[in-house]
């Protein structure tokens, strides 16, 4: 898809959605367990969110689902990594797969819900 990036603005009925990118950082509780620490990275970035094709890895003692959603970010963001977490339209998604255009205008997500 070639997309020049100011148009972007003007495509609002494809992003219909708007996300947060989050990112953690690991902290001792009172137990001395690891307890992870979600905070924002990006706010209010606009998206659209699709249902994937979801690969299933099966298991002796379990079966899982390794994406269940796509996410595309309006936009470059090459700071997001796969350790991150999105919050979109009431779901959290776990980061499993990020993708950038060669012309540096959209990222797309490969998530799986946050169970």
């Amino acid at each position: 898809m070639i997309t020049h990036p100011e148009l972007l603005t003007d495509l609002k009925r494809f992003f219909p959605s708007v996300c947060v990118i989050q990112n953690h950082t690991t902290v001792k509780d009172s137990y001395c367990e690891d307890v992870q620490n979600w905070h924002d990275l990006h706010a209010d970035v606009p998206c659209a969110v699709a249902p994937a094709g979801g690969d299933e890895v099966q298991r002796a003692d379990m079966t899982y689902v390794k994406t269940s959603h796509t996410v595309l970010l309006a936009g470059h963001y090459s700071d997001v990594e796969e350790t991150m977490r999105v919050l979109v339209d009431g779901l959290a998604l776990d980061i499993r797969l990020v993708e950038h255009d060669s012309h540096a205008t959209v990222t797309r997500l490969a998530c799986e819900v946050v169970s």
